[in-house]
């Protein structure tokens, strides 16, 4: 039972560091939708995610090597961390010496390489914390980035009215501080040092890393194209929505995002302490994330109308039509990374980099093949396609390695009753809408019942076993 109860500690912690500055975004967007048109907000949406797409590159995916070689008893955390500030400053020069090109070809996007640069350090060190076991200092730093984030976007937006310039300041800073606030706590300064340099510790720490680079860009590609996509045939008013339309799942994306993060960990130690319990726990996590993940999803499409006309410009309100297929799209991708972390903890970082490059590549493709068709449907569709076909191929893959009595028809079953969810939404009486869809809800939470229960009582006995220890 100690598994469970770690894993449960975990999530607890991250649930502090990760709710907050994921959920600060959804939490804000009734300022942003008063503050900035539509026009500016998705500008501002494809530069943030810009950069999500090209972090990656900018700091050779090194922060993934920190986690997983800090874990790993046969490395020295010092050395990891050294090796990694040196790959990581190399790629922070390079992206700001391409500045003036930037601003030459777009003023917005000259901001672009100061924030990679802050984003390149903040996950470095916090992966490094992760590693070292600071997990609650992780969970502060989140907490204290949400504040700053919070409070700055009120003041450069709300007070001073700097629009898109205020936004992406408030960002930055909040960025700068959380770095320097984890530099001190974490001391690292006395942490990195030259005599631990080595090509050796370099090449290995890279040739993890380095296959996940296309990883990350093909798991974000898909998404950012979509983006781009829809700028450039629908305009920047509809992207604007999409942008808007894309935050409810975040909902669903930031608690998986809390549970991936506290899995992965658990994946890694797995694999290096297996036991005749590893494909049991494996097992029961997968059946219970799968369930709380189809049952979430379901819930969440029906309060999307309510919580969009609370939240956003009325102007805005029209983007409830893109969500529920997004959140389909949301499913999947949690199901893909929770089998993902399975290939980092064995250190086959090769596969991973296959399956998401075969299934982004298809998404890609349809998106071009129906955007005239589908509008901004065709990037949720499309999304949903590729993330379905990650899933599955992993699936086949990990899932009957470890055992697991998952099945297609099972998901198969669910993920059509989704989708008729999703057919409901647009039934104009809303009382016969609401009722389908909650008869719906109940339905999956029904088929699902027996895993739901089975993994509340593992994590209850998680709970009462971790209140005797605090005692």
């Amino acid at each position: 039972m100690h598994k469970y109860k770690r894993l449960l500690n975990n999530s607890l912690l991250f649930s502090v560091g990760y709710l907050g500055s994921k959920f600060i975004v959804f939490l804000m967007l009734p300022l942003y939708t008063a503050q900035m048109l539509p026009s500016e907000y998705g500008i501002a949406d494809v530069i943030t995610t810009t950069a999500v797409l090209l972090l990656p590159v900018v700091s050779l995916s090194v922060f993934d090597g920190v986690l997983r070689f800090t874990m790993d008893s046969g490395f020295d955390p010092l050395e990891v961390f050294s090796n990694s500030v040196r790959i990581t400053r190399v790629g922070a020069i390079a992206v700001l010496l391409s500045t003036p090109v930037i601003f030459y070809f777009s003023h917005p996007f000259a901001v672009l390489p100061l924030l990679l640069v802050l984003q390149s350090y903040q996950t470095l060190y916090t992966q490094f914390a992760k590693g070292i076991n600071r997990i609650r200092l992780f969970a502060m730093n989140g907490v204290l980035l949400t504040a700053l984030t919070a409070v700055l976007n009120v003041v450069f937006l709300a007070v001073l009215k700097m629009g898109l310039s205020g936004y992406f300041l408030a960002l930055c800073l909040g960025l700068a501080v959380s770095n320097l606030a984890l530099f001190f706590r974490l001391d690292l300064r006395n942490m990195y040092s030259r005599n631990q340099l080595s090509w050796s510790y370099t090449r290995k720490i890279l040739k993890f890393s380095l296959p996940l680079i296309p990883n990350s860009i093909a798991w974000n590609v898909s998404y950012v194209v979509g983006k781009f996509v829809i700028m450039i045939f629908l305009g920047s008013y509809a992207n604007g929505m999409f942008a808007v339309a894309s935050k409810i799942p975040a909902l669903l994306t930031t608690l998986t995002g809390i549970f991936s993060q506290s899995w992965e960990l658990s994946a890694i130690e797995e694999f290096t302490h297996r036991d005749s319990e590893s494909d049991t726990f494996f097992n029961r996590i997968y059946k219970g994330y799968i369930a709380v993940l189809f049952v979430g999803a379901s819930f969440i499409i029906i309060f999307t109308k309510p919580l969009l006309s609370f939240l956003v410009d009325p102007r805005y309100f029209s983007a409830w039509k893109f969500i529920p297929i997004l959140l389909i799209s949301a499913v999947f991708s949690s199901l893909s990374s929770f089998l993902g972390s399975q290939y980092i903890a064995a250190k086959q970082t090769v596969q991973i980099f296959k399956t998401t490059v075969l299934g982004s590549s298809v998404s890609i493709l349809l998106i071009f093949l129906l955007i005239k068709i589908l509008g901004i449907n065709a990037v949720s569709t499309s999304t949903f396609v590729g993330f379905f076909i990650i899933w599955a191929i992993r699936h086949k893959d990990i899932a009957n390695k470890m055992g697991s009595d998952v099945t297609f028809k099972g998901i198969l079953i669910q993920l059509v009753l989704l989708f008729m969810q999703y057919r409901v939404t647009f039934i104009k009486q809303n009382i016969v809408c609401y009722f389908a869809q909650i008869g719906i809800a109940l339905l999956l939470l029904f088929m699902n019942r027996k895993i739901i229960i089975d993994l509340f009582v593992s994590l209850s006995d998680a709970i009462r076993r971790r209140r005797k220890s605090d005692n």
